[in-house]
């Protein structure tokens, strides 16, 4: 793979025989060239006996050799073809003799199988049809006058020399026309067409013929140019291409008369033609492929790519600097240079006609791509190789996953956990064991010829779960992942529980050709979970039991305890003498009272407590805490207890109406029972927002409480830490089991003589 390309409209007339016969064979000159610089490539035979050169010497040659580059024409046309991609004109040829000479020309920018961009200029000279142009336009008179001469000066001319006018009235005529009109229009009437033009517009093919007719009226109103390419039908067998040109003048009769020529251009039409099929047969071979396409010269050690090198590998494919060898030399990765170099210069040596080779080719981000290159080695006559066509594709994806695929095989060869992989039975359709490792083997109790190609049923057995079963055929049928935990069967019968992972694997299209499962002996956690629910499930039927047995007591003491209040009512009717006994029954009532009291704080709790399901709702805090105070207006005016509270950063909660005013008339009247007699009662409540959490802290300047003496009882049971006579010690209990069975929490803040600030959470 070292020397650069030929040129690929060269390849493709040597490749094309039907086109290269064209090429060689035509009447008119074919420069084949590089826009560019003007370098020229190629000429036929026709060319070269038009300038006079030898094809070595034209090669060596650029287009201001053999044109004059001081022609405006040629500038102008120059300007046009770089910008439409083709022109067409005339110009001012030079000979190798120095010999100058007017020359119609039709140039045309291509891009070649390699994308380089190239040139197909035809040529005519015409030198002959200028002289007669002029004679023509220059004595009208004196040509209709020897038409005879003019027909001989003609007659060996292909172009067609002609004379065509409008009258006033619209007839069109053709008073002269040359002889070699009949090469192009086979057997046409030359003396008709002095009094009627309608047979040779009968020739023009009918979808061109509109377009043609107004032309020469463009032409003719505007007194321009005429020139027009179309098809002909004047051969049976073929359709032709004929292009027109001509200059209008206007007789003083009002008579329009063109003078101008008519060629035959098939051969130029088709060799265009040819060159765009190609160049279109190329595109849609690179479009329809990811490869980097290339051709290397063994001769000029050039090497040209494809627009692959710049979409796989990010080089400018118009860098001139990566069209040679060397550079694709120094690209491969130094560890497979010296392999890839000694592979393909022994491809050479020995003349063989594949070559292919896997490396790492350095990308322009200067990372490694692996690519798998592939040539086909071309030959001239005499078996000596010229040069290798080739395509470079990106493999990296596959070698990656090559090494992921021996990681994985490593990986589940060396690991502690038990794996299977299982596959398709090509008859049945049910899943087979191909792979277990070491582990597996272990654990199962089985042999590896007693597993693979079985189906993994073997280790289910009479307690290994239908459902799970069922779900697990589902994900695989489904080909998705599914993990569980089901009891298996050892070979020897013994149960045991497995947790197990199953995912489908997948190939490089995406289908599904197998499934990997791993799988954990769990036996034992399993154990202690069943044993774990069993004491959770007898510690929830204790729990169970006791609620109920609070309740029934609650229940069953409410009626004796109504009952004693009721008789002691009674007993106040009747006048006791006997002070002692006045002073029993007394008591019997304050401990009913009392009893009451506590079976029906119990009751509170037990409600509390039971409370599973409450439905929170969103709660303003300014509406709930002025509810509270409404319910406390005469207590707080008597006490002059001045409130202030500042919702604005959480002005809502979510909570239940009926626990929130609870708690806050628990905190109010606490509050207001505990004051200090030495200062006025200031209540301060806020709100803020954090992290999902709405935080509300209540502060008040009252005696306060000692929290590290007291840090284990305060929100216990009926615990009391002043001697307040109206203390009972539930408010406290009942504010923290009312805030806990909605999630939230509360803490306390105190000193002594200073104050108390309650820190509730509610949860967003």
């Amino acid at each position: 793979m070292e020397k650069s390309i030929n040129n690929t409209v060269n390849q493709n007339i040597q490749d094309d025989t039907k086109f290269h016969a064209i090429f060689e064979n035509s009447f008119n000159a074919i420069l084949l060239g590089i826009p560019d610089n003007g370098a020229i490539l190629e000429a036929n035979a026709s060319a070269l006996n038009m300038f006079g050169y030898s094809l070595k010497e034209l090669r060596s040659l650029n287009r201001n050799a053999i044109f004059d580059a001081t022609d405006s024409k040629m500038i102008s046309a120059l300007k046009i073809r770089e910008k439409e991609g083709k022109t067409k004109g005339e110009l001012i040829g030079i000979r190798k003799n120095g010999e100058r000479f007017p020359c119609e020309f039709t140039s045309t920018i291509f891009k070649n199988e390699s994308g380089e961009r190239r040139t197909s200029t035809i040529l005519t000279d015409i030198t002959e049809r200028k002289s007669v142009f002029e004679k023509l336009k220059n004595n009208e008179q004196r040509l209709k006058e020897s038409n005879e001469q003019l027909f001989k000066l003609t007659e060996n001319v292909d172009t067609v020399v002609y004379q065509f006018e409008i009258s006033p009235d619209g007839k069109m005529t053709f008073p002269f026309m040359s002889n070699s009109i009949t090469k192009i229009v086979p057997g046409i009437n030359l003396e008709l067409l002095k009094e009627d033009a309608s047979e040779a517009f009968s020739k023009v093919h009918p979808d061109d013929l509109p377009d043609l007719l107004l032309s020469i009226e463009e032409s003719k109103k505007n007194l321009t140019d005429w020139k027009f390419e179309y098809r002909s039908t004047a051969y049976k067998d073929k359709v032709t291409w004929i292009k027109g040109t001509s200059h209008p003048n206007k007789k003083e009769d009002g008579t329009i008369v063109w003078y101008g020529y008519l060629l035959d251009i098939t051969d130029r039409i088709i060799s265009n033609e040819k060159i765009q099929e190609s160049n279109n047969r190329y595109e849609i071979i690179e479009k329809a492929t990811n490869d980097t396409i290339w051709e290397a010269d063994y001769q000029t050690y050039k090497i040209v790519w494809n627009k692959g090198i710049s979409r796989v590998f990010g080089y400018d494919d118009k860098d001139e600097t990566i069209n040679h060898t060397s550079w694709w030399y120094s690209k491969i990765h130094p560890d497979d240079l010296q392999r890839v170099k000694k592979k393909s210069e022994k491809c050479y040596e020995k003349k063989e006609l594949k070559w292919e080779d896997e490396y790492r080719f350095l990308c322009a981000d200067n990372t490694y791509k692996y690519v798998s290159d592939k040539g086909y080695l071309i030959k001239n006559k005499n078996g000596v190789p010229i040069k290798m066509i080739g395509a470079m594709q990106d493999v990296t994806s596959q070698k990656q996953e090559e090494l992921r695929l021996k990681l994985l095989e490593s990986v589940i060869t060396n690991t502690t956990d038990s794996v299977v992989i299982t596959a398709p039975d090509a008859k049945t359709g049910d899943q087979i064991m191909v792979f277990v490792n070491d582990p597996f083997i272990k654990m199962t109790g089985y042999s590896i010829e007693e597993m693979i190609g079985n189906s993994p049923r073997i280790f289910q057995g009479i307690n290994s779960d239908k459902e799970e079963l069922d779900k697990i055929r589902k994900a695989i049928l489904n080909y998705q992942k599914y993990q569980t935990e089901i009891i298996n069967y050892r070979k020897n019968g013994e149960e045991y529980w497995i947790n197990i992972s199953i995912s489908p694997v997948t190939n490089e299209l995406g289908e599904t050709t197998h499934f990997i499962a791993i799988e954990k002996d769990v036996t034992d956690r399993k154990i202690r979970e069943i044993e774990k629910e069993l004491i959770i499930a007898e510690l929830s039927q204790n729990i169970k039991d006791l609620k109920q047995f609070s309740y029934v007591t609650s229940h069953n003491l409410r009626a004796p305890i109504a009952n004693l209040l009721g008789l002691t009512t009674l007993l106040e009717q009747y006048k006791i003498p006997n002070k002692s006994l006045k002073i029993i029954l007394e008591g019997i009532k304050q401990s009913a009272l009392i009893f009451d009291d506590t079976v029906k704080d119990l009751t509170k709790v037990l409600i509390i407590k039971d409370q599973i399901n409450i439905v929170k709702e969103k709660i303003s805090l300014t509406e709930i805490t002025n509810k509270v105070l409404s319910q406390l207006s005469i207590t707080v005016d008597d006490n002059e207890v001045k409130v202030n509270y500042n919702f604005k950063e959480a002005p809502f909660v979510n909570f239940t109406k009926a626990y929130l005013e609870s708690v806050l008339l628990n905190l109010f009247t606490n509050s207001i029972k505990y004051k200090s007699p030495k200062r006025k009662l200031k209540i301060n409540i806020s709100s803020n927002a954090s992290n999902g959490v709405v935080t509300l802290k209540f502060n008040d300047n009252g005696i306060g409480i000692d929290t590290e003496q007291h840090k284990e009882k305060l929100f216990k049971l009926y615990q009391r830490f002043h001697n307040n006579p109206d203390g009972k010690g539930l408010g406290l209990y009942l504010i923290k089991s009312q805030i806990e069975a909605l999630g939230g929490t509360i803490d306390v803040e105190s000193e002594v003589n200073v104050g108390t600030t309650f820190i509730i959470t509610f949860k967003k």
